[in-house]
């Protein structure tokens, strides 16, 4: 009788095992290995992380504590760079320096009407600067009551399309095109205090079809020469369409750049509406794709997701200090 029974729950513990020693396998390999369905792939590292986790949790409770180390091991391997996003910081000090706030939002304006809920966002938080990527006229008029508060602003309509909103001065500002849809990219030299700080709007391809994910890569390429020739203090900010897991990435925290998620942990934006990407069913937010990136002499005091707009992405707000 006994025998029987270990027989039914290794039925369950070793598939369970398995299943996570393949996961990791193949994890592993998508690292190691450029492709257009590894690096789509690892973009669901935070997924495959919170299906480890919640693997070696079901072991422990059938008491499988053998498979348990070895699914414990592949938590480790799988989420290291997870779990790396809640190490803190080592910040330089915050005693001194302009303090500025950040509003990064896809408005998905093909599907999305709400507006109001928006406008309703914009009017809480009141943020420093806006940022809208897939930004229309429709979308652009029905929200001037809010962007005229305002003052200098920057909008590109051809391809999917770019808007800044400031309260501090634009100086300079150029737009560059890149790629078959002819994505924008708008440069923007802003007056804040007693410094400019460099503002990289940016929205590469979305990463489809091999063709476009190879057409991101370039982008992002590019934009990490581009972004390396400025000056600090400079902030990218935008929809990169890839997470911080994906070697792409890593190319744009290389200039000395940093990633406001670091110290706040994973904060998923993507696909926030759930009955579009899931026919009436729950699918969790796995995917970090809306970035707001700094350079090394900007301290990030604040960084959170808000709430569902309509979009199928989520809004990101930050908060940063300048240092002077």
């Amino acid at each position: 009788m006994l025998k029987q029974q270990f027989k039914k729950k290794d039925l369950l513990t070793i598939p369970i095992c398995l299943l996570a020693v393949v996961l990791t396998i193949w994890i592993l390999y998508c690292q190691i290995y450029s492709s257009w369905l590894c690096d789509l792939c690892l973009q669901f590292r935070l997924a495959c992380t919170v299906a480890l986790l919640l693997a070696l949790a079901l072991l422990v409770v059938l008491r499988a504590f053998r498979l348990s180390l070895i699914c414990l091991l592949c938590l480790i391997v799988v989420g290291i760079p997870v779990f790396q996003l809640w190490i803190p910081e080592n910040g330089t000090k915050t005693s001194q320096g302009q303090t500025i706030s950040i509003l990064n939002y896809n408005t998905e304006f093909q599907h999305n009407d709400n507006t109001a809920a928006f406008e309703q966002y914009v009017q809480k938080h009141n943020p420093s600067i806006i940022v809208l990527t897939e930004a229309n006229h429709k979308w652009l008029d029905a929200i001037k009551n809010t962007t005229n508060l305002y003052p200098y602003q920057k909008t590109e309509i051809k391809g999917p399309g770019l808007a800044l909103f400031s309260k501090y001065p634009i100086e300079q500002s150029k737009v560059r095109y890149f790629g078959k849809s002819h994505h924008p990219r708008i440069f923007a030299s802003l007056r804040m205090g007693s410094q400019p700080v460099n503002l990289i709007l940016v929205h590469p391809t979305t990463p489809q079809t091999a063709s476009s994910w190879k057409e991101r890569n370039d982008e992002l390429s590019l934009l990490h020469d581009e972004v390396e020739a400025l000056p600090d203090p400079k902030i990218l900010i935008g929809d990169l369409n890839c997470s911080p897991w994906s070697p792409s990435f890593a190319q744009l925290i290389s200039p000395g750049m940093h990633d406001s998620e670091q110290s706040f942990g994973p904060q998923p934006s993507w696909p926030a509406h759930q009955h579009r990407v899931s026919n009436g069913l729950y699918v969790p937010l796995f995917v970090p794709i809306d970035h707001i990136l700094v350079s090394k002499d900007c301290k990030v005091l604040t960084r959170q997701v808000g709430p569902e707009l309509g979009s199928d992405h989520l809004p990101v707000f930050v908060k940063l200090k300048l240092h002077e």
